[in-house]
């Protein structure tokens, strides 16, 4: 499980809530826009939930079949997931700059 520790003490954990606070803590890396935030959430949670969990045959002992299997689906999603680049023509997954998810 993915963890940040704070200077004060406190403990954050899941992708989503570190990655947001990260992007909080320097504005270039938070997504600009009324709706910058939401789209850094909506991909967050899509990565998270989405792709991540596609994962699991690599690392839990499935036979070939099933990892070809995951391995479509991941790029499946993960083409999903970057459309927006080429809708764009962008470089970075929510503009022209970098942000928290890449």
């Amino acid at each position: 499980m993915p963890a940040l520790t704070l200077d004060t003490g406190e403990t954050l954990t899941e992708n989503v809530a570190i990655l947001d606070w990260v992007a909080r803590q320097n504005s270039a890396l938070k997504p600009s826009g009324a709706m910058g935030h939401a789209h850094l959430l909506e991909l967050l949670a899509f990565i998270s939930t989405e792709i991540h969990k596609a994962f699991k045959p690599f690392f839990s002992g499935a036979g070939d079949e099933e990892k070809k299997k995951a391995g479509e689906v991941i790029l499946k999603r993960m083409g999903y997931c970057f459309s927006g680049l080429r809708r764009t023509a962008s470089t970075y997954p929510l503009g022209w700059s970098p942000s928290a998810t890449g």
